[in-house]
């Protein structure tokens, strides 16, 4: 469906006061936290139509994550952030780089999700866990672990 065809199809309807966007993200999520094959081919055929939504490459990127495609992962949260930043997107991309063993890298992400939302315990937690793997950075593990539990 495209926008046009959702603004035709639900005018006047209580599902526009979510708005295009709100839609996809509904749907977005939903497909993303489905193991099925037909999620994944939903969510590209989404990117497809909609090839500058960052909400459907954030969520396309947590399915190839979850199926241990990180190569495949790192490049959609990568491109979902040249279309917008977030916290989210960033933390999702250091958990791809963590699954690559590359800790370094995964520290920066991480770090960069609690620049834009430092109130996440589990951005906290994960820089802690990032921070015990990569070398030189081991001294902000335990502070970044005990600020996830305060």
């Amino acid at each position: 469906m495209t926008q046009d065809e959702f603004r035709q199809k639900f005018k006047g309807s209580p599902v526009k006061r979510a708005k295009w966007r709100g839609l996809l993200r509904n749907v977005s999520v939903a497909l993303s936290t489905s193991d099925a094959p037909e999620a994944e081919a939903a969510l590209n055929q989404a990117k497809a139509l909609t090839p500058d939504n960052d909400l459907v490459r954030q969520d396309l990127a947590g399915i190839y994550r979850m199926h241990g495609r990180y190569k495949e992962a790192i490049a959609e949260y990568q491109q979902s952030l040249r279309i917008r930043s977030s916290a989210s997107t960033y933390a999702g991309l250091g958990g791809a780089y963590f699954y690559e063993h590359r800790f370094q890298d995964a520290v920066g992400a991480v770090e960069a999700a609690i620049d834009l939302d430092s109130s996440d315990y589990r951005s906290w937690g994960n820089l802690g866990i990032y921070c015990h793997w990569a070398p030189g950075n081991e001294s902000k593990s335990v502070p970044a672990l005990n600020r996830a539990i305060e």
